[in-house]
This record gives C-alpha cells, sequence and structure tokens, in this order.
C-alpha cells in the first residue's frame, strides 16, 4: 500500500508531507499503548540529566534555527 502511495506524495511541498505525517501519527496515537511507568521514568531522569548539563555549562546547546538549517540542506 505504502509503495503505491509514495510516488503520489512525494511530489508535495515538505509542509504539506508535515500535515500529513502529524495527521497520519494522531490518527494511530489512540491506538498505541501506553508506555510503561519505567519507560517513563527513564525519559524524565534522562531530561533532567540533559537539563541540569545544560544549566552547569557541561553542555552548550545548538540554536534551534542553526539544528533546522542544517536539516534543510541535508534533506530538502
Amino acid at each position: 500500500m505504502a509503495a503505491k502511495l509514495i510516488p503520489l506524495l512525494e511530489p508535495l511541498e515538505a509542509s504539506d508531507r508535515a500535515e500529513l505525517a502529524t495527521w497520519l501519527f494522531d490518527s494511530i496515537d489512540d491506538t498505541l499503548a501506553e508506555p510503561d511507568a519505567a519507560y517513563e521514568q527513564a525519559w524524565v531522569q534522562e531530561i533532567e540529566r540533559r537539563s541540569q548539563e545544560i544549566h552547569s555549562g557541561a553542555v552548550i546547546g545548538i540554536p534551534s534555527a542553526e539544528v533546522f538549517a542544517e536539516i534543510r540542506r541535508k534533506y530538502l
């Protein structure tokens, strides 16, 4: 099924593909199982660790504009 759709969807503008991707994800989101507590806790710990690294100065973030520009250069 997807193999038939890809040639039809490839010519779409990036914003239209993003809108379609969001819709597709949202359409299946309700069917996805709830993550277990251990998974959720692991993500909370990871987020806290990264936040502490940034606030302490151990890690310097990259501005989002630079990240998105790099993605556009590579993939669009």
